[in-house]
């Protein structure tokens, strides 16, 4: 049995950061904080396992500690930490070129901005910081989206693997990456596919250093070829690459904490990736999802 790992997560006002407060071009109201609050408090602050959380110095910060020592009895550290000063910050200039030359089809501007990109790509930023702190003596991490029960079900599930969490990046695969012989991966990514799932992933800190250094590493590549994608699809490009390195589940976002150990939701979505595994004769997928499903 593993000590606990920690969880770490994050809570940034990127909206407020970045003034859009409403949206008047397409009349949407951005969530008010106490809405992402209020979803931590019935989740992520009541898990009575060790956590790191990073917030921005400035931005709502008062705030935000006040909530989280009110709504938390548990282990847990404040990591501050300064937006612009984490690691893909510095790319925001990068950024929003390649947004205005580079198009992704279906993406959804009033959402996927540059500040929100950069937030979700930081994971691993947050990532590598908690593991060189390691406050409570760890050997395995989990990262964990702050707000990750808006869209998971049966999040109590939890309770059943911490224990047990494989030394693998153990990750969520919605729908297995086969399609062409990974030569032309900046033509494909011209739109968003959702491969997998990047709310929800763990490891031992030896194999998530790795993928760290790997997702930065494609950042980099990417941005130097002139184009972008969002943090999912280059997770999903570097599990292509590096399939040795992780230890997959399978469902859909709603089971991305109750699929974890075995098959509880989105059964008829991971048939559909057995299928699609045996239509490109990938036998490393065909077994994994097989092994997967006879756990139900």
């Amino acid at each position: 049995m593993n000590k606990l790992p920690t969880i770490v997560t994050a809570f940034y006002n990127i909206r407020k950061m970045e003034n859009k407060e409403v949206n008047k071009e397409v009349n949407i109201k951005v969530k008010e904080i106490g809405y992402y609050l209020d979803n931590a408090k019935n989740f992520i602050l009541q898990l009575p396992y060790p956590l790191i959380i990073f917030i921005d110095n400035e931005c709502d910060v008062d705030l935000i500690i006040n909530y989280i020592k009110n709504n938390r009895k548990h282990k847990t550290y404040i990591y501050l930490l300064p937006f612009k000063e984490t690691y893909f910050f510095s790319y925001l200039e990068r950024l929003t070129e390649l947004m205005e030359s580079f198009i992704i089809h279906n993406i959804c501007p009033h959402k996927d901005t540059p500040q929100y990109i950069i937030l979700n790509n930081n994971k691993f930023d947050f990532m590598e910081k908690a593991i060189e702190l390691n406050v409570f003596d760890s050997s395995h991490f989990v990262w964990l989206d702050f707000g990750i029960n808006h869209v998971a079900e049966n999040c109590e599930m939890i309770d059943d693997w911490i224990y047990k969490i494989p030394d693998k990046i153990r990750q969520m695969c919605l729908n297995p990456y086969l399609e062409g012989d990974g030569s032309n991966y900046k033509d494909f990514f011209r739109h968003l596919y959702h491969h997998t799932s990047g709310g929800l992933f763990s490891g031992n800190i030896e194999n998530m250093k790795r993928y760290i250094e790997l997702f930065k590493k494609r950042v980099d590549d990417m941005y130097n070829n002139d184009w972008y994608q969002i943090d999912e699809a280059i997770m999903t490009l570097i599990q292509r690459e590096h399939l040795e390195l992780f230890d997959f589940y399978y469902g859909d976002y709603q089971g991305i904490i109750s699929n974890y150990l075995r098959p509880f939701h989105n059964i008829e979505l991971i048939e559909r990736g057995l299928l699609k595994a045996k239509m490109y004769c990938s036998i490393a997928y065909i077994e994994n999802i097989s092994r997967f499903l006879e756990k139900n």
